[in-house]
């Protein structure tokens, strides 16, 4: 078995998101079998370990005793030699309650947000907020950081060094962790240094994920507007 990742360096149409794709190749008795999954950046990269299981379980079967797990559309007679993959969890999380930054501006949603903002610095530049939410642990809070980490080309952490260096912040009976990640050099087509602040919380066996991503000194002057939102972030 092969596996490969593929995660965009740009964000790409028609929904204007990073897109990461994961991949299995498996060659069996002359045959060749992929495995594919595709979709926006965070939700796929929350799905590797489960993605990477459902790869490991393919095997021959013995047509005498297996069930079959063929697709409704093969068992109507229509060409295929895929099998189904996972299903993702859609985003379906209650209203979000929170006090808007002057000069935020809320925007249309992409895929997978709950909410989605525009934060315009003081130098005119625009910084991109999100807030996402994910099942459960959503890959774990250092592979997230680190995956944040690669798309500022910064190397990765291990567990200790992450909860040496991220901050802390308490609102609204929970504590955020905060990252703040400044590219190690310009980025881009704008061929700027990049900026990431991200906050990270669990509740109700969820991920919430707010992220600022920009150039460098649009996010630097938003920072203090970030605390403010997430102290006045109600998640449901």
């Amino acid at each position: 078995m092969f596996f490969v990742e593929l995660a965009s360096a740009e964000p790409l149409p028609p929904d204007g998101v990073k897109t990461r794709i994961l991949g299995g190749i498996l060659p069996l008795h002359g045959e060749t079998w992929f495995f594919k999954m595709t979709g926006p950046d965070e939700l796929v990269a929350s799905q590797r370990a489960t993605f990477t299981e459902f790869i490991k379980s393919a095997h021959p079967a013995d047509p005498n005793t297996a069930h079959s797990h063929e697709p409704a559309a093969a068992a109507a007679g229509a060409s295929t030699n895929a099998p189904t993959p996972p299903l993702l969890e859609p985003v379906n999380a209650p209203p979000l309650r929170y006090q808007l930054p002057a000069a935020w501006q809320e925007k249309p949603l992409a895929p997978m947000r709950v909410a989605s903002f525009n934060a315009t610095a003081p130098n005119g530049k625009q910084a991109d907020v999100s807030v996402v939410s994910l099942s459960g642990s959503a890959g774990g809070t250092l592979a997230n950081v680190n995956r944040w980490r690669e798309q500022m080309k910064l190397p990765p952490i291990d567990e200790s060094t992450l909860q040496e260096s991220a901050d802390r912040l308490e609102a609204g009976g929970h504590t955020f962790l905060v990252v703040d990640l400044p590219s190690a050099g310009p980025l881009g087509e704008q061929n700027e240094k990049q900026r990431i602040l991200a906050a990270i919380v669990e509740k109700n066996d969820r991920s919430w994920f707010i992220k600022m991503t920009g150039e460098e000194a649009a996010v630097a002057s938003q920072k203090s507007a970030f605390a403010d939102f997430l102290r006045s972030l109600q998640l449901p």
